[in-house]
């Protein structure tokens, strides 16, 4: 599969979605189906490069190597994950680009646009995630950034003190 087909297979869902967020506004998020739409977002990482679309924070690659873990914490995956932090306690996987995010962009779209090539153009330019320490993600969240992140969400990282290498 590549990120064409994944998009492919979210567009219906993103229509129906779309059409019963109209005929019911404050119950469409009920649906099975926005639980699928909200999951499909964390699915696009499978489908970038790893040296471009995740960063590392300085902190945590320094965590990270003072831990003498062999290879690269930007290579990693949140599914290698618990062999270098058993219980998650140390490192977070965070999403830059959040799927709320992801989701009023998805909304900012007239029917028509709603596109293969759209969506993937989305992906490609604004889907970043960054390994931070647990602590740093802690930071992000009492600032507010749980949810809402500015428009270039890199700006919350710098706002919350966070130095993200390139």
């Amino acid at each position: 599969m590549n990120i064409t087909e994944y998009v492919e297979a979210i567009i219906p869902i993103v229509r129906i979605l779309r059409a019963e967020k109209q005929r019911n506004p404050r119950g469409y998020k009920r649906w099975h189906l926005w639980y699928l739409y909200r999951q499909s977002f964390y699915g696009f990482i499978e489908f970038l490069d790893p040296q471009s679309h995740r960063k590392v924070s300085r902190r945590a690659q320094e965590e990270f190597s003072a831990l003498g873990i062999p290879g690269n914490l930007r290579e990693k995956t949140w599914n290698d994950q618990p062999a270098f932090d058993p219980n998650r306690a140390i490192f977070h996987l965070e999403h830059t680009y959040t799927g709320d995010a992801f989701r009023r962009d998805i909304d900012g779209l007239r029917d028509n646009e709603i596109t293969v090539d759209r969506i993937v153009n989305l992906v490609q330019t604004k889907y970043f995630v960054a390994w931070i320490l647990v602590e740093e993600n802690n930071q992000l969240n009492q600032l507010g950034f749980v949810h809402n992140r500015p428009e270039d969400p890199f700006e919350a990282y710098r706002q919350a003190g966070i130095q993200l290498l390139d």
